[in-house]
């Protein structure tokens, strides 16, 4: 609808495989979604960098190693924390056998006493 055609119409227009380059353009305006992505020639209709602005290499190569330096402490930070999970699920199977053990001593106890 907000691209001006009927629900339906949309799909019969993505089956059209002469769909003019204009319809796509508006489908991908009110979506939003990029379609220069499957079709290169329509990348003047759309925003074609990914950056909020036009960054100079040296920012990008910087802005890239702060995203790598955050992502293997991330790294780090998680793999420590599967470490304590696993401990403390090992502890906690230990747990459960510990009292199953005890339960059976109990049962035992129970029937010496009766």
């Amino acid at each position: 609808m907000r691209a001006g055609y009927q629900p339906n119409t949309m799909y019969g227009h993505f089956r059209n495989p002469g769909l003019s380059d204009a319809i796509l353009v508006k489908y991908g305006k009110a979506i939003p979604f990029d379609f220069s992505i499957e079709y290169p020639e329509l990348a003047p209709y759309f925003k074609a960098s990914l950056t909020e602005t036009n960054k100079s290499y040296e920012e990008l190569k910087l802005q890239l190693e702060d995203v790598q330096q955050r992502y293997t402490s991330l790294l780090e930070v998680h793999n420590d924390l599967l470490k304590q999970h696993n401990l403390t699920r090992e502890q906690l199977i230990q747990a459960h056998e510990d009292i199953k053990e005890l339960n059976i001593e109990l049962r035992n106890l129970r029937k010496k006493s009766k």
